[in-house]
């Protein structure tokens, strides 16, 4: 073997020993152990936690009433997964698992409660996600979200309350009011109650 291909080889396993070593440090780094602890969500994770809720209503009845402007209609529906997704909509899309709040939001947490509430001079329309615990379990779970301009202001208060014991979903209220300048203020309130 030449002088040159030695050397070219040595480089080679020089180079392959300063990676392998580069890796087993990073390994035993307690700061990237710390980075994939930091992949976990900062708040409660609302869109999984409904999504997984969904799916377990699949093909269960629900008593619905819906009332707009004072106006009652009832009525009872079998929902699918994609029934379910689009009556919880306004629960997924609160969730503030985004890396844009981050540091968004006042977290304060209790055997019983988790509370996540925007900071003052932040900016998302999701102003309160509240979590209260019976037993380690979810018991209730709800949302408030506020836009507001100088045309127009949306409010949307969204809550589920779940059984003691078993933890299924038992009934859910979403309240909404739109106020849209030079126009009535619209308001919709949608119970639903779960047949298992």
């Amino acid at each position: 073997m030449s002088y040159a291909m030695k050397k070219s080889a040595t480089r080679y396993y020089y180079f392959f020993a300063c990676i392998l070593f580069f890796i087993g440090v990073q390994a035993c780094n307690p700061a990237s152990r710390e980075a994939s602890e930091a992949d976990e969500p900062a708040y409660f994770p609302m869109k999984e936690y409904v999504e997984v809720l969904a799916e377990q209503l699949s093909g269960k009845n629900v008593a619905r009433q819906i009332t707009v402007n004072g106006e009652t209609e009832r009525k009872e529906d079998l929902f699918e997964l994609e029934d379910w997704l689009n009556e919880f909509d306004f629960f997924i899309q609160n969730d503030i698992n985004r890396p844009a709040l981050a540091s968004a939001y006042a977290t304060t947490r209790s055997e019983e409660y988790l509370i996540h509430e925007l900071k003052e001079g932040e900016k998302n329309k999701t102003r309160k996600l509240v979590v209260r615990y019976e037993d380690g379990q979810v018991k209730e779970l709800s949302f408030f979200e506020k836009k507001e301009n100088f045309f127009y202001t949306s409010e949307i208060r969204g809550v589920m309350f779940f059984n003691s014991g078993d933890g299924y979903l038992s009934h859910y209220l979403v309240e909404s009011f739109q106020d849209v300048i030079w126009s009535k203020p619209n308001r919709m309130v949608v119970q639903g109650y779960v047949r298992y």
